[in-house]
């Protein structure tokens, strides 16, 4: 049955469908922020594009959770066509839109266009077109298609960016300059004679309206296609396997840097503590220092540390190690001096 409860941030309602375990069993269940652990994937989710300008992209990541690690690769690529079909429907959604509302206005146009030149046909008869009408006829009508198809690109552009973008600006200046073109071309006709502009008006007219009906009646069929297909523009290559091996770490190069750095660190131990210490280390310093010349060194004795105890903590008596033990074994002289001993 579903829990309801409610926590600190917020109501908590959980579903448990099924799940494995031994009897008496215990779980623990943790919430995790869905920032952080967006932001925890976008650092280990790895997007590289295999060659340039390929199209082909590589998904990696690294965690510990090998089962988990394939789940996540393969419902990212899942979401990511999903996102591109959704997408794909969206953009068809405006389309079939935009055409729906065109469609009836470009046939009432044409069949206007149609009704006028007939009309026109059977009070002045027919009349021909020499070259010259022809070219403006078919630049016109040429040119009226390109604007058409401009304004519903940058229609498709606008529902994603703002009139700023770089891609709806291109289409803006593509725009004003078919409406300068298609601008001279009338100013063409204008100069020819009456009855040959009237004519050529009208069939220009329903040239124009039967291309640009005929286009958008196509462009409607396309979107319904592209809407009913649900078919994207990617799709994955290779789904994400459980990996037999780790990938990291590596025990050999885990070793060796573990023994290039133990043994820096010893070196820089002794040489730190060489340093600090303030002892004498050989006679060499004592004659470099004093000029005087060293026959003979004590070794050290290990009742010295005896004696520094009893020193520190103030005993009375000879202080003195040599006067208290005498260690003839452990002394050693310079070349050509005998040992001395005490009694």
């Amino acid at each position: 049955m579903p829990l309801d409860a409610t926590v600190p941030g917020g109501a908590l309602h959980l579903l448990v469908g099924s799940f494995d375990a031994e009897p008496g069993g215990a779980f623990e269940l943790v919430r995790y922020s869905k920032q952080l652990t967006l932001l925890g994937l976008q650092k280990d989710l790895r997007v590289v594009e295999k060659g340039k300008q390929s199209g082909v992209m590589d998904i990696s990541m690294q965690a510990e959770n090998r089962g988990q690690l394939a789940d996540v690769l393969n419902e990212i690529s899942r979401l990511y066509v999903r996102q591109n079909i959704d997408q794909k429907t969206v953009q068809a959604e405006r389309a079939l839109a935009f055409l729906g509302t065109e469609l009836p206005k470009f046939k009432a146009q044409l069949e206007q266009s149609e009704d006028s030149y007939n009309q026109y046909r059977n009070q002045n008869g027919t009349i021909s077109l020499d070259d010259e009408a022809r070219n403006a006829l078919s630049q016109n009508v040429d040119l009226q298609a390109k604007l058409l198809d401009a304004k519903q690109k940058r229609l498709d552009l606008v529902g994603r960016f703002t009139a700023a973008h770089p891609a709806v600006q291109t289409l803006d200046t593509q725009i004003a300059s078919l409406k300068k073109e298609l601008g001279a071309v009338d100013g063409r006709i204008r100069r020819m004679p009456m009855l040959q502009q009237n004519s050529l008006r009208m069939q220009r007219d329903i040239k124009v309206n039967t291309d640009l009906y005929a286009t958008l009646l196509n462009s409607s069929l396309q979107m319904r296609l592209a809407k009913e297909g649900k078919v994207a523009n990617v799709r994955v290559l290779d789904q994400a396997l459980l990996p037999e091996k780790p990938v990291r770490p590596k025990a050999l190069i885990v070793m060796a840097l573990s023994l290039a750095g133990g043994l820096f660190l010893s070196g820089a131990v002794a040489l730190l503590r060489k340093t600090l210490r303030k002892s004498i280390a050989s006679p060499d310093e004592i004659e470099a220092v004093t000029g005087l010349n060293v026959y003979s060194t004590i070794a050290l004795s290990t009742q010295q540390r005896v004696l520094d105890r009893a020193i520190r903590s103030g005993k009375p008596g000879v202080k003195v190690l040599a006067a208290l033990h005498v260690e003839t074994r452990r002394w050693r002289g310079c070349a050509g001096c005998a040992p001395r001993s005490s009694s």
